[in-house]
């Protein structure tokens, strides 16, 4: 059985369990849907060792989206057999929608499961941060709670960070990339100048600097974490700037992507916010002198 529309999938996945189903009962329905022959292609991908992997979701209100993410990238971490062990930490920004009942079957039985919170809402930034600094892992990747990119499209950052990158960066504008759903017009549209004028204030190397699909090694780029001031959608492009002043290896690798209609980035107020932040992050990059860091986040 091959992943072909990680979408239609599952809605098919979804359609066979309730909110009253348990752990057990929804991974036996997920593994049936993959099929095992999958479960044992993506185990050879990575040879076998005792790495740590952790993977980061950061959630607002997102709690419809949580069953079926945490299957799906539970059965993604089930498939890399010994090559890594491993968690998945969900962050609630200041959510309002109680995630802890909608993990909490999942945090009674899978001690890999966690969920850390943020006191309110503080933006995307400031929860992965929360994440990442909980993280055990030498290996740290953050996605979507949507899954826009699905969890499978972790194992071609995780074979950058094996050949020597420090930054494996998803890419929806790569020219290897496949869109299988779309962003609206307006979007679009948004999201392409937005793109012209990062690479015009920062001189960044890449084409989509705000993928959600990300990975990194976690030596060298704790310090970064542990200092990121930028809350919002923007920390992307502090982190891109940071790890380039610190001449750390930064990959843009080509993935699958869906888009999905519920995002929670608002264009106009978002954008409004995010040029901002792109203007004062531009400016403190080209100020700052060659052994200069941005001070720790208290």
């Amino acid at each position: 059985m091959l992943l072909q529309d990680h979408r239609a999938l599952i809605v098919g996945i979804r359609s066979s369990w309730s909110w009253t189903s348990g752990p057990q009962e929804v991974r036996s329905s997920v593994l049936q849907s993959f099929g095992n022959i999958e479960r044992v292609r993506f185990s050879r991908l990575i040879p076998r060792g005792d790495r740590v992997l952790s993977v980061v979701i950061p959630i607002r209100n997102g709690t419809s989206f949580i069953q079926y993410t945490t299957e799906a990238v539970l059965w993604f971490l089930d498939s890399l057999g010994k090559a890594y062990e491993s968690e998945l930490i969900f962050v609630s920004d200041g959510c309002t929608d109680q995630p802890e009942r909608a993990l909490q079957s999942w945090l009674d039985v899978d001690s890999r499961v966690r969920l850390e919170h943020l006191g309110k809402h503080c933006g995307k930034g400031a929860a992965v941060r929360k994440g990442v600094l909980a993280a055990r892992g030498d290996r740290i990747a953050f996605l979507d709670v949507d899954l826009s990119a699905r969890p499978e499209m972790l194992m071609r950052l995780l074979a950058a960070l094996d050949r020597g990158t420090d930054f494996a960066c998803g890419s929806r504008h790569h020219a290897g990339s496949r869109i299988t759903v779309g962003q609206g017009l307006a979007r679009r549209g948004l999201g392409k100048l937005f793109r012209v004028l990062v690479r015009a204030a920062t001189h960044l190397d890449l084409q989509d600097t705000q993928c959600g699909c990300k990975a990194f090694l976690r030596q060298p780029m704790l310090p970064i974490f542990e200092q990121m001031k930028e809350q919002g959608f923007a920390f992307d492009i502090e982190l891109l700037l940071e790890a380039r002043h610190r001449n750390l290896v930064i990959e843009e690798i080509p993935i699958d992507w869906a888009d999905d209609s519920s995002s929670s980035v608002r264009p106009v107020r978002d954008g409004v916010q995010m040029l901002s932040a792109l203007i004062r992050l531009a400016y403190r990059d080209r100020m700052r002198g060659p052994d200069e860091t941005t001070e720790p986040l208290e």
